[in-house]
């Protein structure tokens, strides 16, 4: 009988991203190890994983929803051939958005 993993919730703050964002503009964190967290947040599991998967669910703060979900949709673009780069300009902005 296989054990029952207990539920946990987890919850995406502003501060988390903005870490993982200030981490990238101040060249703390590579843009692949950025672009492996958001994937990871947004879909709860990590890619290429062999074996069974289930999904762990994140959600994101509420009051800052909207700009949780545009940090982490374009952090999971890095490395992509198109819009796989962020400039110091763009990252600002979407820090800026993470404080409204």
């Amino acid at each position: 009988m296989a054990a029952e993993i207990p539920s946990v919730c987890l919850a995406l703050s502003p501060d988390a991203v903005k870490r993982v964002l200030n981490g990238l503009l101040k060249r703390g964190v590579l843009p692949e190890q950025a672009q492996a967290w958001a994937s990871f947040v947004k879909r709860g599991y990590v890619s290429g994983a062999s074996g069974p998967i289930s999904p762990i669910q994140i959600t994101y703060d509420p009051n800052h929803e909207d700009a949780i979900v545009e940090a982490v949709a374009r952090l999971d673009e890095l490395g992509d051939l198109i819009d796989g780069s962020m400039d110091d300009d763009e990252i600002r902005r979407l820090l800026e958005h993470l404080d409204k």
